[in-house]
């Protein structure tokens, strides 16, 4: 299969998206695809002095221009701005592996994400195990848009650190920075959720409780697996998160302020205190229906 085919058929996985100089694109090609980056065959199609296969992954550039993958419009000239196409795309698996926790593994309106691409027959044991997402990334730091999902599945490593094993190959590992990594991946997965949108977080406490790893999340989930007897030794955890609009959040945080002052001056008057909530409760829920409208 030829170069041009091959960039075209994987929309350019090889280049991260963001903003590139076609030098630097250049580069990543060359690096995922060394064997086929010749530079002793020169170009004999109208760039003269340039290598046969820098003019195929201009064609191909050109190619997924028109599929939404590549844009140029606006950008100064030599620069190409690479980009997921998210037509049609509500559902993100920011961490997808092997995307083993799918029953279709190819739904249409799913976007697989993962830092990483392994070829089938990485592992002897299993070799029809791969990785293969649709778009290299880091849920850290995410290219999306904010709002871009209705629903996120979040599945990151169990472990913190690991020499090797089949463990390691298939699912990685946090390593001892992974306070400031999964409270990063939080962020962004709250970043690029849309409001009423649902995250999925899935976690086994191999190496870290779970305690200990929701305290970095700062909203509190809606439900899942609450107790260590649901999964018993080393289980799995699923936890879900619900995103409502920030009106409403606001909201939900007057409702704290209110009830704690509220609680600093119920000594001794409980039928007036009574009434107030009663009040304030009422005119709670009309400005969250309001907010709804």
């Amino acid at each position: 299969m030829s170069l041009q085919k091959v960039l075209t058929q994987t929309n350019m996985k090889c280049v991260p998206d963001g903003l590139h100089h076609i030098e630097v694109i250049y580069e990543y090609v060359q690096e995922a695809f060394p064997q086929e980056c010749d530079n002793e065959v020169v170009c004999d199609t109208g760039w003269a002095d340039s290598p046969e296969w820098q003019h195929k992954v201009r064609n191909a550039l050109q190619t997924l221009k028109g599929k939404g993958r590549i844009h140029k419009t606006g950008l100064e000239r030599g620069y190409w701005r690479v980009q997921v196409n998210l037509d049609g795309k509500a559902l993100l698996d920011a961490c997808c592996g092997a995307r083993s926790i799918w029953f279709d593994k190819e739904h249409a309106a799913a976007l697989y994400m993962d830092i990483r691409e392994e070829e089938p027959g990485t592992i002897k044991l299993q070799p029809g195990w791969s990785v293969e997402p649709d778009i290299i990334g880091d849920y850290r730091d995410m290219v999306f848009e904010d709002e871009s999902f209705w629903h996120i599945m979040w599945d990151i490593p169990h472990i913190m650190e690991a020499k090797g094993g089949i463990m390691l190959q298939k699912y990685g590992k946090l390593g001892h920075g992974w306070k400031d990594d999964v409270a990063r991946g939080f962020n962004e997965c709250w970043r690029v959720l849309k409001p009423f949108g649902t995250l999925v977080f899935k976690w086994c406490d191999l190496s870290i409780s779970t305690n200990e790893m929701m305290a970095q999340f700062p909203v509190i989930p809606l439900h899942g697996t609450r107790t260590k007897k649901s999964v018993n030794e080393h289980g799995t955890y699923w936890i879900l998160f619900f995103k409502l609009p920030r009106e409403m959040e606001m909201y939900q945080e007057i409702w704290k302020m209110v009830f704690n002052c509220m609680a600093l001056l119920a000594d001794g008057c409980e039928d007036s205190l009574e009434e107030a909530i009663d009040t304030m409760r009422s005119a709670m829920l009309n400005l969250q229906q309001k907010a709804l409208v």
